[in-house]
Protein backbone atom coordinates (compact mmCIF):
# COMPACT_ATOMS: atom_id res chain seq x y z
CA UNK A 1 0.00 0.00 0.00
CA UNK A 2 1.63 3.34 -1.25
CA UNK A 3 1.23 6.80 -2.32
CA UNK A 4 -0.58 8.51 0.72
CA UNK A 5 -3.63 5.79 0.73
CA UNK A 6 -6.27 6.75 3.56
CA UNK A 7 -9.26 3.96 3.00
CA UNK A 8 -10.60 1.38 4.97
CA UNK A 9 -9.14 -2.00 4.57
CA UNK A 10 -9.99 -4.94 6.77
CA UNK A 11 -8.66 -8.35 5.68
CA UNK A 12 -11.47 -11.19 7.29
CA UNK A 13 -10.81 -14.94 6.71
CA UNK A 14 -13.44 -16.51 4.52
CA UNK A 15 -12.99 -20.24 5.49
CA UNK A 16 -12.14 -21.91 8.23
CA UNK A 17 -8.94 -20.98 9.46
CA UNK A 18 -6.21 -21.02 6.69
CA UNK A 19 -5.60 -17.49 7.90
CA UNK A 20 -6.03 -14.11 6.03
CA UNK A 21 -2.13 -14.34 4.49
CA UNK A 22 0.13 -16.74 4.21
CA UNK A 23 3.67 -15.30 2.80
CA UNK A 24 6.50 -17.89 2.36
CA UNK A 25 8.34 -15.89 -0.29
CA UNK A 26 8.74 -12.68 -1.47
CA UNK A 27 9.06 -9.26 0.67
CA UNK A 28 5.95 -9.76 2.83
CA UNK A 29 3.32 -6.58 3.99
CA UNK A 30 5.00 -3.30 2.40
CA UNK A 31 3.31 -0.37 3.51
CA UNK A 32 5.19 3.45 2.18
CA UNK A 33 3.01 6.54 2.76
CA UNK A 34 0.23 5.20 4.00
CA UNK A 35 -2.57 6.92 6.41
CA UNK A 36 -5.74 4.64 6.34
CA UNK A 37 -6.93 1.93 8.16
CA UNK A 38 -5.47 -1.51 8.15
CA UNK A 39 -6.71 -4.57 9.90
CA UNK A 40 -6.24 -7.86 9.42
CA UNK A 41 -8.46 -9.78 11.87
CA UNK A 42 -7.31 -13.32 11.33
CA UNK A 43 -4.02 -15.81 11.05
CA UNK A 44 -0.74 -13.50 9.03
CA UNK A 45 2.11 -15.71 8.76
CA UNK A 46 4.98 -14.92 7.03
CA UNK A 47 7.96 -17.29 7.13
CA UNK A 48 10.12 -17.69 3.81
CA UNK A 49 12.43 -15.24 1.83
CA UNK A 50 12.21 -11.87 3.33
CA UNK A 51 8.38 -11.84 4.19
CA UNK A 52 8.17 -9.53 7.24
CA UNK A 53 6.49 -6.09 7.72
CA UNK A 54 7.65 -2.77 6.40
CA UNK A 55 6.07 0.34 7.52
CA UNK A 56 7.95 3.32 5.71
CA UNK A 57 7.54 6.75 4.76
CA UNK A 58 9.20 8.34 1.93
CA UNK A 59 12.42 9.61 2.93
CA UNK A 60 10.57 12.73 5.31
CA UNK A 61 8.65 11.97 8.43
CA UNK A 62 6.24 14.75 6.85
CA UNK A 63 5.12 11.84 4.25
CA UNK A 64 5.51 8.97 6.48
CA UNK A 65 3.06 6.88 7.04
CA UNK A 66 0.03 7.84 9.56
CA UNK A 67 -2.25 4.95 9.42
CA UNK A 68 -3.99 2.52 12.00
CA UNK A 69 -2.28 -0.94 11.59
CA UNK A 70 -3.81 -3.91 13.34
CA UNK A 71 -2.53 -7.42 13.38
CA UNK A 72 -4.97 -9.39 15.59
CA UNK A 73 -2.60 -12.59 15.42
CA UNK A 74 0.13 -12.68 13.19
CA UNK A 75 3.47 -14.79 13.59
CA UNK A 76 6.94 -13.90 11.68
CA UNK A 77 9.76 -16.18 11.14
CA UNK A 78 13.37 -15.87 10.10
CA UNK A 79 12.52 -13.31 7.36
CA UNK A 80 15.93 -12.86 5.27
CA UNK A 81 16.33 -8.97 4.60
CA UNK A 82 17.68 -7.23 2.12
CA UNK A 83 21.20 -6.59 3.38
CA UNK A 84 21.33 -2.98 2.99
CA UNK A 85 22.66 -0.90 5.84
CA UNK A 86 22.54 0.88 7.91
CA UNK A 87 18.90 -0.84 8.50
CA UNK A 88 19.02 -4.32 5.85
CA UNK A 89 15.13 -4.80 7.28
CA UNK A 90 13.65 -6.21 10.33
CA UNK A 91 10.95 -8.82 11.14
CA UNK A 92 8.85 -5.74 11.78
CA UNK A 93 10.66 -2.14 10.66
CA UNK A 94 8.59 1.56 11.22
CA UNK A 95 10.12 4.19 9.91
CA UNK A 96 10.01 7.92 9.09
CA UNK A 97 6.29 7.72 10.28
CA UNK A 98 3.24 7.86 13.21
CA UNK A 99 1.56 5.16 13.34
CA UNK A 100 -0.77 3.96 15.48
CA UNK A 101 0.58 0.09 15.60
CA UNK A 102 -0.78 -2.66 17.47
CA UNK A 103 0.97 -6.98 16.50
CA UNK A 104 -0.35 -9.83 18.58
CA UNK A 105 1.26 -13.38 17.53
CA UNK A 106 4.94 -14.32 17.61
CA UNK A 107 8.30 -12.45 16.23
CA UNK A 108 10.96 -15.46 15.57
CA UNK A 109 14.38 -13.65 13.71
CA UNK A 110 18.03 -14.97 13.24
CA UNK A 111 18.97 -13.25 10.45
CA UNK A 112 17.67 -9.73 10.98
CA UNK A 113 17.07 -7.51 13.65
CA UNK A 114 13.42 -8.56 15.19
CA UNK A 115 12.22 -5.10 15.34
CA UNK A 116 13.70 -1.74 13.62
CA UNK A 117 11.77 0.89 14.68
CA UNK A 118 14.03 4.42 13.64
CA UNK A 119 12.92 8.63 12.55
CA UNK A 120 9.16 8.40 13.84
CA UNK A 121 7.24 11.69 14.51
CA UNK A 122 4.78 10.27 17.26
CA UNK A 123 1.71 7.51 17.50
CA UNK A 124 1.26 4.23 19.30
CA UNK A 125 3.50 1.37 18.77
CA UNK A 126 2.37 -1.63 21.05
CA UNK A 127 3.85 -5.84 20.98
CA UNK A 128 1.33 -7.92 22.61
CA UNK A 129 3.70 -10.46 21.14
CA UNK A 130 6.59 -12.68 22.28
CA UNK A 131 9.63 -11.61 20.68
CA UNK A 132 13.01 -14.54 19.91
CA UNK A 133 16.06 -13.10 18.29
CA UNK A 134 19.99 -13.72 17.78
CA UNK A 135 20.09 -10.62 16.12
CA UNK A 136 18.43 -8.26 18.81
CA UNK A 137 16.32 -5.10 17.96
CA UNK A 138 17.11 -1.07 17.13
CA UNK A 139 14.82 1.73 18.44
CA UNK A 140 16.56 5.03 17.34
CA UNK A 141 16.06 8.59 16.79
CA UNK A 142 12.36 8.94 17.88
CA UNK A 143 11.07 11.90 18.54
CA UNK A 144 7.50 11.25 19.94
CA UNK A 145 4.99 9.12 20.98
CA UNK A 146 5.14 5.27 22.94
CA UNK A 147 6.53 2.51 22.19
CA UNK A 148 5.23 -0.92 24.28
CA UNK A 149 6.97 -3.91 24.45
CA UNK A 150 4.39 -6.21 26.51
CA UNK A 151 5.45 -9.73 26.62
CA UNK A 152 8.66 -11.82 27.25
CA UNK A 153 11.41 -10.79 25.13
CA UNK A 154 14.39 -13.54 24.42
CA UNK A 155 18.00 -12.39 23.06
CA UNK A 156 20.21 -14.80 22.38
CA UNK A 157 23.70 -15.04 20.28
CA UNK A 158 26.64 -13.11 19.60
CA UNK A 159 24.53 -9.89 17.87
CA UNK A 160 21.36 -10.24 20.20
CA UNK A 161 20.94 -7.06 22.20
CA UNK A 162 18.12 -3.95 22.52
CA UNK A 163 19.85 -0.63 21.02
CA UNK A 164 18.08 2.40 22.66
CA UNK A 165 19.34 5.58 20.99
CA UNK A 166 18.69 9.10 20.84
CA UNK A 167 15.10 8.89 21.08
CA UNK A 168 14.49 12.63 22.45
CA UNK A 169 11.10 12.07 23.01
CA UNK A 170 9.54 8.70 22.56
CA UNK A 171 8.26 7.05 25.73
CA UNK A 172 9.51 3.21 25.25
CA UNK A 173 8.45 0.12 27.80
CA UNK A 174 9.00 -3.30 28.42
CA UNK A 175 6.59 -4.51 30.78
CA UNK A 176 7.36 -7.96 29.89
CA UNK A 177 10.06 -10.10 30.51
CA UNK A 178 13.80 -9.42 29.07
CA UNK A 179 15.80 -13.01 28.93
CA UNK A 180 19.51 -13.38 27.30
Amino acid sequence: VTGGHNGTLIFNDLAASPGVISATNGGGLFFENADGAYTFNDKVTLNGGNAHIEILGTGDAANGSEGTFTFVDADITNPAGDGVLPTPDAAIEIDDSEVIFTYTGTIVSNVTDAVILTNNSGGSITFNSTIASTQGMLIQDNAAGTILFADAITLTGAGAGIRILENTGANVTFSGTIAS
